[in-house]
């Protein structure tokens, strides 16, 4: 997700490379988002790690 973020600020502008800039542009931003759903379940994992040992052994809420 952030490699996506920072190439898209490296971008060069239209009046360099032309109508490329704008399509390189859409291209990173989707690969921003089809990033994203790994970086979530990343969270959770690490979260859920982290809440384990602390849980009622009981199991009950």
């Amino acid at each position: 997700m952030g490699t996506a973020t920072t190439l898209a600020g490296l971008l060069p502008t239209h009046a360099s490379i032309g109508v490329a800039a704008p399509i390189l542009l859409v291209l990173l931003r989707g690969a921003s988002r089809a990033s994203r759903p790994a970086a979530s379940g990343a969270e959770r994992r690490d979260a859920a790690a982290g809440c384990g040992p602390y849980a009622r052994a009981t199991g009950a809420g």
